[in-house]
């Protein structure tokens, strides 16, 4: 079967490629143009044109490109003329600063969205159909795509052994649809699988897995509770906010224990959550305050604040408490 070609764009081997083609011509530059010639500005606007795949590819370490660039930027400078001027430090500065915006803006589209390139590579396939191309019965556009079609008839006949099996398919795009179909379904059954997708090698594939366990609901809370623990902060976020969407004792319990994550939009999702159940989180959140550090502390304010008159209740009565100690 055929690469796919959001499956060639994330493999290590097209990172590296790319990368080492950025480093290469980005040296190259620097040593004939600003070492050789003499040429010290100029040239140093085509970087930018660099750190946008860059920072596509590799978000937030795109930073460490632009440091390697304002580095030998300076250091050719002090080779050529003994010195360092001020423009030859704001250069440098803005290498860097460019750098790790333009990664933390992709990081965020990410973040918010799907995984990038999946997307795009998905939309590319997309804009390829005809216009007299026809929706099924069931309003569906009929993809072009080997893939998309597979999936497509496995999703018809409600196939979730079909769709378990395709997570676990080479292709990134078969994996990437059985993960959103199993959701649609919403089949039990599939929670187990799902939470394996969770640890697939592609972003846009675990993303899709957390999305499908919360559309699938109560029966995969555990899940779903397990995941708010994931390395992958992203998975993390997003299984606080299907737990929220789900509730029960287990998910009011683990959305406490998100409170004291490290990455500040997963607290946040885990607060929204909390406030999201209600009055039924209220009297775990009272037991979480106490021996929490300030995040947890935090955390709990800022939920019980919002979840009605017995929530502020609550946070008085526990600052009232705290007063007195």
């Amino acid at each position: 079967m055929a690469i796919s070609v959001s499956d060639l764009i994330w493999s290590k081997t097209f990172r590296t490629a790319v990368l080492a083609v950025v480093l290469i011509a980005g040296t190259l530059m620097e040593l004939y143009l600003h070492l050789f010639l003499g040429i010290s500005t100029g040239y140093t606007h085509f970087y930018y044109l660099f750190l946008v795949p860059l920072a596509i590819l590799f978000q937030r370490n795109t930073v460490f490109f632009g440091i390697y660039l304002a580095g030998l930027h300076v250091a050719i400078e002090w080779m050529n003329t003994g010195a360092i001027s001020e423009a030859t430090w704001f250069r440098a500065i803005m290498f860097v600063a460019v750098a790790y915006v333009s990664g933390y803006i992709f990081a965020v589209i990410e973040r918010r969205n799907i995984d990038l390139l999946t997307y795009l590579a998905e939309r590319s396939s997309w804009s390829r159909i005809s216009p007299d191309a026809h929706a099924d019965e069931m309003g569906e556009i009929e993809p072009r795509t080997v893939a998309g079609t597979t999936v497509m008839n496995l999703k018809r006949n409600a196939n979730v052994r079909g769709l378990v099996s395709a997570l676990s398919h080479r292709d990134v795009e078969v994996r990437y649809r059985a993960a959103i179909a199993l959701g649609e379904i919403g089949d039990p059954a599939a929670v187990e699988p799902l939470s394996h997708a969770l640890k697939d090698e592609n972003s846009g594939v675990r993303w899709e897995a957390a999305e499908a366990l919360g559309k699938i609901g109560a029966p995969a809370v555990h899940a779903l509770a397990k995941a708010v623990h994931d390395e992958d902060d992203d998975i993390r976020w997003r299984a606080a906010i299907a737990l929220g969407e789900i509730g029960g004792d287990e998910a009011i319990e683990a959305l406490i224990e998100a409170l004291s994550d490290e990455d500040a939009y997963v607290r946040s999702r885990a607060i929204n959550s909390l406030i999201a159940i209600g009055e039924p989180a209220i009297e775990p959140l009272r037991a979480a305050y106490p021996g929490g550090d300030a995040t947890v502390r935090g955390g709990v304010t800022a939920a019980l604040s919002r979840i009605g008159d017995a929530g502020r209740e609550a946070l008085q009565q526990l600052c009232a408490a705290e007063a007195k100690q």
